[in-house]
């Protein structure tokens, strides 16, 4: 369906629609390059990348908690040692000073003495376990540290090489910028800015050409009665499809 005539010659109007359709196809290219570089494969093997990095760091938070609680455990272990060393070797002192005279103090003593000699070689033997288990966990920690290293190298090559993939679409994009920005000084403000309103609703697309008797963009069939109209009517006279809507140029 027709509607307004663009100012001007017709000629002057056929050109700012054909500028429009050069705008259009500038956008399209520029859609495209948007939608190419949100969607660089690097960009999904950076986000694997850098999940396996906090995966790491996460089991590394947790077995570091799990070292400093074994640690904690060694340290009492060792004070529980110290003390009943020295309480051994204050009991030796007195026997051997023969400060115990009476049989049954001396006896009482030796019986702690023995006791205090279980209790030494039990907490000795889960020293022992607790040290092989911190030694174990240390080992986990180093292999994750070597891990995250590898990872983290492979991190920073990575954004390297997607930092160039994006700065060269980036360049692209800025370079058909210039294009459209000459394209659309040819277009009429209020024509331009209905072509951005249209395109914001209609998928990118707010002017298309008419090809063999279709809209390029919807592709579907004008009505004969419709194409006969467009044909017989001026060169700069804005058309717009029946079905879509869209600014149709043909």
């Amino acid at each position: 369906m027709t509607e307004a005539v663009l100012p001007g010659s017709e000629s002057a109007g056929a050109t700012a629609l054909e500028a429009l359709l050069g705008v259009q196809t500038v956008d399209t290219a520029t859609d495209q390059l948007r939608h190419r570089r949100a969607r660089l494969p690097e960009i999904a093997t950076l986000a694997g990348l850098e999940e396996r990095l906090a995966g790491n760091a996460a089991a590394a938070a947790e077995l570091d908690g799990a070292r400093g609680a074994l640690e904690a455990r060694l340290a009492e272990l060792a004070e529980e040692v110290s003390g009943l060393v020295g309480r051994s070797t204050r009991i030796d002192d007195r026997l051997r000073a023969g400060e115990v005279a009476s049989f049954r103090d001396q006896e009482a003593m030796a019986t702690e003495m023995g006791s205090l000699g279980r209790r030494r070689e039990e907490l000795d033997d889960e020293q022992l376990v607790v040290m092989e288990a911190i030694e174990e966990l240390e080992g986990e920690l180093n292999g994750l540290a070597a891990e995250r290293a590898v990872v983290a190298r492979e991190v920073a090559s990575l954004r390297v090489a997607l930092g160039s993939k994006e700065a060269a679409i980036d360049t692209e994009i800025a370079t058909i910028a210039i294009r459209r920005a000459d394209l659309a000084a040819e277009v009429p403000t209020e024509l331009l800015d209905e072509y951005e309103r249209l395109r914001l609703r209609l998928d990118g697309v707010g002017a298309a050409r008419l090809v063999n008797g279709s809209c390029n963009g919807c592709h579907l069939a004008v009505s004969a009665a419709e194409l006969d109209q467009i044909r017989h009517s001026p060169a700069g006279e804005v058309v717009h499809c029946a079905q879509c809507g869209r600014i149709l140029v043909a």
